[in-house]
């Protein structure tokens, strides 16, 4: 178990990551380490934290530029996390920001404000992939969101979205956000395999279609490397049954 040393970022911030801890900033001296739903407060020496971590995804802290660090499969520390995909029914809309009721298993439950950056949130409708408006987001409509992955520690708490699903589908089947991991591997069934930057793994058929984002150009799944961006849709069998690749 290895011990990291980081610089306090100023301000509160709230850490959040699909299956790792959570932690806001309390104060000059000590910070709150929240893990599944315990505090425990953390002591800071000298301006630096200096903790314990115990293993790999664990959020740690926030560096001095305001990025938060996770510890890597090596022990080092990484500084981007990806954004967590929260989902509900949207209760108001106002200018630049909606509210919604999150219904996200494992995750935050309970009213969030979303604030609509316009030079970096996209909206975008969950069948096509392709953009909506933002008179797409309507008050009872369902939606699901990917926010990065600090929220204010107000209540509600708020945060800004960098993808918004609108016009749900009665299914629910709504595309993943994905990072490549890796280039996609052979899984020697004569399809491959995609690895996500968060840890999943999905089925890609040999066949399965991919079209770029708002491009005429020509793609295919060997276009899909290591750190590109795509929409995923899964089939009943939870493999990819549609890529949307989005460019480098």
């Amino acid at each position: 178990m290895k011990k990291k040393s980081l610089m306090i970022a100023a301000g509160l911030t709230m850490a959040l990551g699909a299956g790792s801890a959570m932690i806001s900033f309390g104060g000059a001296n000590q910070i709150i380490r929240v893990e599944d739903g315990t505090r425990q407060v953390v002591e800071v020496e000298n301006g630096q934290l200096v903790e314990s971590f115990g293993g790999e995804g664990d959020v740690v802290a926030a560096e001095p530029d305001g990025t938060e660090g996770s510890i890597a499969a090596d022990g080092n520390i990484q500084t981007q996390l990806q954004p967590i995909r929260m989902w509900g029914i949207i209760t108001s809309v106002g200018e630049g920001s909606f509210t919604f009721d999150s219904q996200t298993e494992n995750g935050y439950q309970g009213e969030v404000v979303v604030h609509i950056d316009p030079e970096q949130t996209l909206i975008l409708d969950s069948v096509t992939g392709f953009p909506a408006g933002e008179d797409q987001i309507v008050s009872g409509n369902a939606v699901t969101v990917y926010v990065g992955p600090a929220m204010t520690m107000s209540l509600p708490p708020q945060t800004t979205a960098e993808m918004v699903f609108v016009n749900i589908p009665a299914d629910g089947n709504i595309p993943l956000l994905v990072t490549a991991e890796s280039d996609l591997a052979d899984n020697g069934q004569g399809g491959y395999t995609l690895t996500s930057a968060d840890g999943q793994t999905i089925t890609v058929p040999a066949d399965c279609a991919i079209t770029p984002y708002l491009t005429r150009q020509m793609v295919t799944l060997q276009d899909l490397t290591q750190g590109r961006k795509c929409l995923v849709w899964l089939d009943g069998n939870g493999a990819a049954a549609k890529i949307v690749l989005f460019n480098a």
